[in-house]
């Protein structure tokens, strides 16, 4: 009896060890296969990103102002791109989708293609140990486990988004298991010793952090409205979710505090304070 649930276990691991594998082989396959130019969609955008941090990184210069961006200035129908961000000259922490993540000094060793798939790569990995967490506290089965992942780690809307080049700014949603995982440690008792619940903070809070620092504009506030909704039911977590929402927007200080100084998003007519002066010619 203890062979066979040695067998079982060694099967299981040898499943997610090729999971794992294989889920690193599709987001290098995915960025570098074909020679990729990088000219279309919005890797157009998120390559001279990579650009910048590369220069300042290897000119020990942090970028915070920077002209880039060699894309038309009408896109989007009529909608002029410079009035929201600025496609050539923008303030770096006053851009909703830059990233100042310390693992970017590798840019100073590799190039831009293999930096953005290692960036993948790592967000592959800790939304991957997410699952794995998820798969040991519910004991799932092998097949369970092969369709958890598929549906956390290859999702058809992650794969399809991050190929119009939205490589940086919707990454975090590989976080998902995690995120979730964290999520469950605040609900899980209703009796946890203060201790666990600073932990708990901690940790939520540094998983926002995290993702804020690799750009994730949309999964960020996603994230928390998400965490606030499962929170909402639990009234006794409510003061701990609120500091660990706290904790994040203050870790998050180099890009809030830079966007309400400087993005024309705090634009009182861009967001609806006053109404939008149209001029001729």
């Amino acid at each position: 009896m203890k062979k066979k649930g040695i067998k079982i276990i060694n099967k299981r691991f040898l499943v997610l060890f090729f999971l794992f594998v294989l889920g690193i082989v599709h987001w290098c396959a995915f960025i570098n296969l074909g020679e990729p130019t990088f000219k279309y969609f919005d890797f157009k955008i998120d390559y001279p990103m990579y650009d910048t941090i590369k220069q300042s990184v290897k000119e020990f210069k942090i970028p915070y102002h920077v002209g880039m961006y060699d894309v038309p200035m009408v896109q989007y129908e009529d909608s002029i791109y410079e009035s929201q961000v600025g496609p050539y000259g923008i303030r770096w922490f006053a851009n909703g989708i830059s990233f100042a993540s310390p693992h970017l000094v590798l840019l100073s060793f590799f190039d831009v293609p293999t930096m953005m798939t290692l960036n993948v790569i790592i967000h592959f990995s800790l939304g991957f140990w997410g699952i794995l967490l998820w798969i040991k506290k519910l004991n799932l089965s092998i097949p369970s486990s092969i369709f958890l992942i598929l549906i956390w780690s290859f999702n058809g809307y992650v794969v399809s988004d991050m190929g119009v080049g939205h490589i940086h700014s919707r990454v975090a949603y590989l976080l998902v298991p995690m995120f979730f995982w964290l999520i469950y440690q605040f609900i899980q008792r209703q009796d946890m010793h203060w201790r666990d619940n600073v932990r708990n903070v901690i940790l939520f809070s540094f998983l926002i952090f995290f993702m804020k620092l690799n750009g994730n504009p949309q999964p960020v506030y996603q994230f928390l409205l998400v965490g606030s909704v499962i929170i909402f039911f639990y009234p006794r977590q409510w003061l701990w979710y609120a500091g660990a929402v706290v904790l994040s927007m203050l870790l998050m200080t180099f890009y809030i505090v830079p966007t309400a100084m400087f993005s024309s998003y705090m634009d009182p007519e861009a967001i609806g304070l006053l109404p939008r002066v149209m001029q001729a010619g």
